[in-house]
């Protein structure tokens, strides 16, 4: 299954990774294992969504919202595929439901290795 991170610029993208290799590691500063991530971080600057009002900008900001967690899903897939990596969005297992839930304020990401058989 092809893996999309459809709009994090890239240096986004390079400090949430990083932020996650922490976490998988146990030194993230926010909790050991755990990373905050925000979704402002994963989406390009867009106006209509940011100040727009009426039915456009309600419409902008749902679409972002969900471009957020499409974006992430992306992201996290490609993590736990290359760091063999258990992940856990806001208690729930990492997996196709990130895709239809949008992603409003924050979301609490907890990386664990996978355990070696």
């Amino acid at each position: 299954m092809p893996i999309y991170m459809l709009d994090i610029p890239m240096t986004k993208a390079l400090d949430l990774w990083s932020q996650l290799e922490r976490a998988y590691h146990g030194t993230n500063s926010y909790g050991g294992d755990e990373a905050e991530i925000y979704a402002y971080q994963l989406l390009p600057r867009d106006p209509l969504a940011e100040n727009g009002s009426g039915p456009m900008g309600q419409e902008a900001r749902e679409h972002a919202a969900l471009r957020a967690a499409q974006s992430l899903h992306g992201l996290l897939a490609y993590f736990a595929e290359t760091r063999a990596a258990s992940i856990l969005v806001d208690g729930r297992r990492l997996g196709q439901w990130m895709l239809k839930t949008p992603l409003v304020h924050r979301c609490h990401v907890k990386v664990k290795p996978k355990r070696r058989k």
